[in-house]
């Protein structure tokens, strides 16, 4: 049998903990909470706890995070975040290694920009 999926959920607000946190209870077989990144000290602490996540993988922002784990540290990264921050950190999420993603309009459109505006500053530099 495939190990168990790896997955780091960041939250804001009281998104993800739900639909996620059952999901992976209800399927701990093929997946598993391994960090989860929660600015409400007591919510990040339930679902540690809920998760059976160590301490020293739960974190209160999502700078704390990428500062201690600027690389790859698991299998998946979800965002349950609004669509602005969620838009915010899908280039660090793909810089720390989690380039399959599946992202919402507004976090598209961003990546989008930005990349239109990385092929114009190369082809401004070949100059």
């Amino acid at each position: 049998m495939k190990d168990r999926i790896s997955i780091v959920l960041i939250v804001e607000g009281n998104r993800g903990r739900g639909i996620f946190g059952q999901y992976a209870l209800t399927h701990s077989q093929q997946v598993v909470f391994f960090a989860v990144v929660d600015p409400d000290e007591e919510k990040c602490l339930d679902f540690a706890q809920a998760h059976r996540i160590s301490a020293v993988r739960q974190f209160a922002s999502v700078a704390e995070f990428f500062e201690r784990h600027p690389d790859k540290i698991a299998d998946a990264l979800i965002i349950a975040a609004s669509g602005t921050v969620r838009a915010e950190l899908v280039s660090l999420r793909i810089k720390a290694g989690y380039a399959d993603l599946s992202c919402d309009e507004a976090a598209c459109r961003l990546r989008s920009r930005r990349t239109h505006r990385e092929r114009r500053a190369q082809r401004e530099c070949e100059f």
